[in-house]
């Protein structure tokens, strides 16, 4: 069944999920990397500081992976005319970047209300 479902899918979106799963392969790193800073430069961290800083990190990379997305569809397909601009291929790249963002995003909001 899920053979069948990739082997239906364009090469194009095929592309466009590799491409946003390349961007969410950097959130973990980028996430640890801001806790490991923020540990050198503060002497004790709460658990909840210590998620906030992990979220910061991964909502950067997030947020930089969205706007890269955004402009290939908008700028370099549309404006530019070197592209098919389409909705289903800025999907096809977000779902893994928000899937991949959705746990740093869901612990933040549980463990600061």
């Amino acid at each position: 069944m899920i053979n069948k479902f990739i082997d239906n899918l364009a090469d194009d979106k095929k592309d466009h999920i590799v491409a946003g799963q390349i961007m969410a392969s950097f959130i973990t790193p980028v996430a640890l990397i801001s806790l490991l800073i923020a540990v050198i430069f503060c002497s004790q961290l709460t658990i909840n500081e210590t998620i906030k800083y992990m979220f910061y990190g991964a909502t950067f990379v997030f947020v930089i992976g969205t706007l890269i997305n955004a402009f290939k569809e908008l700028i370099y397909d549309l404006v530019l005319g070197k592209g098919t601009p389409e909705w289903k291929d800025f999907l096809a790249t977000e779902i893994p970047l928000l899937t991949s963002y959705l746990p740093y995003l869901l612990i933040f909001i549980i463990t600061n209300n």
